[in-house]
Formats: C-alpha cells, structure tokens, sequence
C-alpha cells in the first residue's frame, strides 16, 4: 500500500578499497575450488617467469583466492585479462598489485595443494570494488 516509504535497495555496494572488497568476498562470497569455476582474488605481487627451454614464458601472479576452503594463496597465476579486453575492443588497465580480480580455475586437483605446480589459475578480467547486489558479482573495471 505504501510501497513509496519502502527505502529502495542500492544498485551497488561500493567499497573503499580493493582489500575492503577482498575482505567482504572472502567473508560472504566463498566459491567452490573447482575445475573452471571463478572465483575472486587480489593480486599480491608479479613472479618473475621461470626461464628454460626455447618459449618465452608469461609473467605469473601471487594471488589471493577466496575460496571455500578459506583464503587461499598461489604463485601459479597467468592473465589473459588484456587479451580478452582487447578481443572485445574495451579499455583496461594494466594488472598492478592490490587489483582484485576474476580467476578462473584452469586446472586443479585436490590431490595436491593450491601452490603446486600443477594447479593453474588465470585472471580473467580485472574488477572495480563495486558490488552489483541484483548479480552478487563486482563489477568488470574495463571502459569502451
């Protein structure tokens, strides 16, 4: 009857910071670690890649993950945030450390612990320390 006093739900939850929503995600928005699923995480820091053999490797990430399992780190992360972003023609940012970001689980075996060297995870997109509460995702950081 008088739905005008209902106070309307906010589009987004805005955090202050990157670890403020790395905090939030690792408290209320814990994913399964499984085999292609996305889960969050913030960068820590760049690895410098492991040189041998002919082929240039890639850099990887320290990362953060928000897991079931609780807050999860490992050091075998690639990116192919900006190649997805280019593919799409969208503007992003360099990955720096203290990003929060999607990560995708490339291949996993709970056999072995996350930080072994046959697990793999990938960033794939770049995130703004908003939450969308209609979706229950943040939101990409990418503009056109």
């Amino acid at each position: 009857m008088f739905g005008w006093l209902k106070p309307k739900r906010p589009e987004a939850l805005l955090f202050k910071s990157n670890d403020a929503a790395f905090e939030y995600a690792s408290k209320y928005m814990l994913r399964p670690l499984l085999k292609d699923a996305t889960i969050f995480g913030q960068v820590l820091a760049k690895v410098s890649p492991q040189f041998g053999g002919l082929l240039k490797q890639q850099p990887k990430w320290r990362v953060r993950l928000a897991t079931e399992h609780g807050v999860l780190q490992t050091d075998h992360c690639g990116s192919i945030a900006d190649q997805l972003a280019s593919d799409v023609d969208l503007k992003s940012s360099p990955i720096v450390e203290g990003d929060l970001v999607a990560v995708q689980v490339g291949s996993y075996d709970p056999k072995y612990a996350v930080d072994s060297e046959v697990q793999y995870f990938i960033i794939i997109c770049k995130l703004k320390p908003e939450l969308r509460t209609d979706t229950r995702v943040f939101a990409p950081d990418v503009a056109r």
